[in-house]
């Protein structure tokens, strides 16, 4: 007697298992793309990276330091750009009256200017808490950017930091901080080896009784219990960042700290207690000193950089505030992304097996894309940087390609008897 006629039931089971391999494929080739290093696609990552550190809720100022801005006005008013050395020593002068912490000077002074030379030379030699600039990468012997020439070779080291930002390639956007490098590298006569926003922070924190390791097992520079854990060649979106001591500077959202101008210092029109014990910052915010950067906050002067740097170090090692580091990855191989990314491509193609109407599919896509972009978001608020651009491609083509490649591959149906 014939029996009935039974469909395979083996077709669910193969509709997951496609669903499986195609989103490991999936994640392969994003994670395989981005592996290349192809800057208009790692430029877009990066747009994602500023997007979301824009997204983060306003912190309060950091009440440590004080940025003393020189404006348009302030050069109308005391003799144009570049100051004199007269007026440089007058503020210097000023400041130590209100007893600051440490004094940081973002003004390249190589030769004199104007009046009052030796008066600005001498605060260097009465003052062991005052730094200023120079640059290794674009200083000679000739040049405004190099040490000034009257400081002993001493104070060329102690009291100097270099002063050079690394913008990402083909843009003016200042997202790493580089803490030091080998001075025997260059030919510049700038050799300090070490940042001046480092020189700042380790004066600072030694009144705190916190001083840094030479260097850790891992040769990274170490405050307390905070390890400021060096860049690899491979770290989130970058994929060719080469080997130096530079970390991520996870920009204070909101206002970064006080700010004053010149004018009102050099008139005693500023409270002792916005000095006193603090990081004070001396830096152009004027039109003309060409001294503006791009950051994912839109542009700012130099000197605001570099208070950023500072800030994001002290809150690290005193308000256990997070430095931004990556998932782990070895030798180069960004697992931990990888993994993340798999994650989000599965449950894409979960999304694409379980709805079949194309709306309902698309309203669930963005939910989850919503939900992706809070979870990064929130986890970048603690401190880590995740995958968003690469897990949100996986999850759209997995979620969207998966019952297509199930069609494609799906065998016929076979029937038996029973």
């Amino acid at each position: 007697m014939p029996g009935k006629l039974k469909a395979n039931g083996g077709s669910v089971w193969y509709r997951v298992r496609t669903m499986l391999a195609f989103s490991i494929v999936v994640t392969g080739l994003v994670m395989g793309v981005r592996w290349l290093g192809i800057p208009q696609i790692e430029q877009l990552e990066l747009t994602a990276f500023d997007q979301l550190i824009r997204s983060r809720p306003s912190e309060a100022p950091d009440s440590r330091l004080l940025i003393i801005k020189i404006t348009d006005q302030d050069l109308s008013k005391y003799g144009g750009y570049p100051l004199e050395d007269s007026i440089v020593a007058q503020l210097i002068g000023r400041l130590e009256q209100y007893n600051p912490r440490v004094i940081g000077l973002d003004i390249h002074r190589n030769k004199p200017r104007g009046q009052g030379r030796q008066q600005l030379i001498s605060i260097f030699k009465k003052n062991k808490n005052f730094f200023t600039v120079c640059s290794f990468s674009n200083s000679n012997d000739n040049s405004d950017y190099a040490p000034p020439q009257e400081l002993t070779e001493e104070q060329k080291i102690k009291q100097l930091g270099f002063s050079d930002f690394f913008p990402d390639e083909n843009t003016n956007l200042i997202r790493r901080q580089l803490l030091s490098y080998e001075p025997s590298f260059s030919p510049s006569p700038c050799k300090t080896p070490y940042s001046f926003s480092f020189q700042l922070v380790f004066w600072f924190l030694s009144f705190e009784g916190i001083k840094p390791l030479e260097l850790n097992q891992n040769n990274e520079w170490q405050f307390g219990k905070v390890i400021l854990k060096s860049l690899g060649n491979r770290s989130g979106g970058y994929q060719k960042l080469g080997e130096s001591d530079q970390i991520l500077i996870n920009y204070r959202s909101g206002e970064l700290a006080p700010i004053v101008t010149l004018e009102k210092v050099l008139e005693g029109k500023i409270d002792n207690s916005l000095v006193k014990e603090r990081v004070v910052l001396i830096g152009y915010a004027d039109s003309s000193s060409k001294d503006w950067f791009d950051t994912p906050y839109g542009e700012k002067p130099g000197v605001y950089i570099h208070a950023y740097m500072v800030s994001q170090i002290i809150s690290a090692v005193m308000d256990q505030r997070p430095l931004l580091a990556v998932l782990p990855q070895w030798k180069g191989i960004q697992w931990g992304d990888g993994i993340f990314v798999l994650i989000c491509s599965f449950t894409g193609g979960l999304l694409g097996l379980l709805l079949r109407k194309l709306l309902y599919l698309l309203f669930a896509i963005f939910i989850v894309a919503f939900i992706l972009y809070q979870i990064c978001l929130i986890i970048l608020i603690q401190g880590y940087w995740l995958p968003f651009l690469p897990s949100l491609l996986s999850l759209l083509i997995t979620g969207f390609g998966t019952e297509g490649v199930t069609k494609i591959f799906e065998p016929k149906t076979r029937m038996r008897c029973e």
